[in-house]
C-alpha cells in the first residue's frame, strides 16, 4: 500500500487528481482503516513538518478521508 499513499499525494500535488483519486481508491480498498488521523499517528515522516504537511495536502486532494 505504500506505492499508493506515495502515487495519491504526489499526483495530486502535480495536479493530476485523477491519478491522485485513483490511487487513494485502490489504497482504501487494500486498506480501508487509512485516514488523515491515522497517518498523522503512524506514518515516518510525521515528524517533519516541513514534509508531512505537503504530504497531508495531498492526500486530503486525493480524498483520503479525515477519520
Amino acid at each position: 500500500t505504500w506505492a499508493y499513499r506515495i502515487l495519491a499525494y504526489t499526483a495530486a500535488l502535480a495536479g493530476d487528481l485523477a491519478t491522485a483519486r485513483d490511487a487513494a481508491r485502490r489504497l482504501l480498498a487494500a486498506n480501508p482503516k487509512v485516514s488523515i488521523a491515522s497517518l498523522r499517528r503512524a506514518h515516518p515522516s510525521r515528524h517533519r513538518p516541513h514534509i508531512f504537511d505537503a504530504m497531508l495536502e495531498g492526500w486530503r486532494l486525493a480524498g483520503i478521508p479525515e477519520e
